[in-house]
């Protein structure tokens, strides 16, 4: 059916992991002008070659979200795809990130990453066209997340960015320090991190507008909010 549109520019599957991954890789290289490709699945089935897009150089939006994603995906293949505005990798293993450099990708806007004991101090430099960021560990394990799991050392560059959302995992001093002043939505969910570290960090942030901590190790002092983000006092004060 793919074949017989050459001029299709987005494609979503569902339930991705009741297709063969040769059947899939198949779909992939028949699709050529795609724009936009969005996959769900489970686990990911097994494939004697892994799925690689490479090929797709026009693509603009990539979603792969598996609950599970191991070797079957080459990740090495999504360098070469820089023009990338929006990717959103789910299932990620903890080395699926090494090959990908991030930094290469100089038109993206969008990044989510999520995956099973991943430490995201490991990732490289972040592209400074970010605008917005979604860090997620613990993703698809049937357990809690590993107590050694870190997030980025620092986003100070991203002066784009003005949505973060962080899940999982210890969220380092340097990290809190360095939060873009551009910010206007924060999420941080089962985080570890300094309460008077990010009470001095939001003295900063004076586009601010929307602040969400859930189920965090401590409560940020509202005092230490800017002046014009006071309705989000009791918000702050009820998810503490």
């Amino acid at each position: 059916i793919v074949a017989e549109h050459d001029r299709l520019n987005r494609l979503e599957i569902w339930y991705a992991e009741n297709i063969a991954g040769e059947d899939l890789q198949s779909v992939v290289d028949q699709a050529t002008n795609l724009q936009m490709l969005i996959v769900y699945g489970g686990e990911m089935p097994a494939s004697e070659r892994p799925l690689h897009l490479n090929d797709l150089t026009g693509l603009r939006e990539l979603k792969l979200a598996y609950r599970i994603m191991g070797e079957e995906v080459d990740l090495e293949s999504l360098r070469s795809l820089t023009q990338l505005e929006s990717l959103h990798l789910s299932g990620l293993s903890a080395e699926a990130l090494l090959p990908i450099e991030f930094e290469e990708f100089d038109e993206l806007k969008q990044l989510s990453l999520k995956g099973r004991s991943v430490d995201f101090s490991r990732l490289s430099r972040l592209p400074d066209s970010l605008q917005s960021l979604t860090l997620q560990t613990g993703y698809g394990s049937r357990g809690d997340a590993e107590d050694h799991e870190h997030q980025p050392h620092s986003l100070g560059h991203l002066r784009e960015l003005t949505e973060l959302s962080i899940t999982g995992g210890d969220v380092a001093p340097g990290l809190i320090e360095t939060l873009p002043r551009s910010l206007q939505s924060i999420t941080l969910s089962s985080c570890d991190f300094s309460n008077d570290e990010m009470g001095r960090a939001l003295e900063n942030l004076e586009q601010l507008s929307s602040l969400e901590l859930i189920s965090a190790t401590a409560a940020v002092p509202t005092r230490r909010l800017p002046a014009r983000a006071g309705d989000l006092h009791q918000a702050i004060n009820s998810s503490g």
